[in-house]
């Protein structure tokens, strides 16, 4: 069993934007999650702008730890 801190570290990783968008869009095919979720970002100018100022890039595969933590913040936790 996990402990609040080991949680919060496992939270505060990088990932990938097809492991993030199957979090959102577990029932959904891979291709399909990812484009939801791109299309979440790219339709949510709070989000997008945020995301920008941390140097996001929608070309990227990876995303930080901090621009995780920024889709979660707008969108919820999945």
């Amino acid at each position: 069993m996990q402990t609040n801190q080991e949680s919060r570290e496992n939270n505060k990783r990088a990932l990938s934007k097809s492991e993030l968008s199957m979090q959102y869009n577990s029932t959904s095919l891979q291709a399909t999650a990812n484009r939801i979720l791109r299309r979440w970002i790219s339709q949510d100018p709070d989000l997008l702008k945020a995301l920008k100022e941390k140097n996001y890039n929608k070309h990227c595969h990876l995303l930080t730890p901090i621009q995780v933590e920024t889709i979660y913040d707008h969108l919820g936790k999945p």
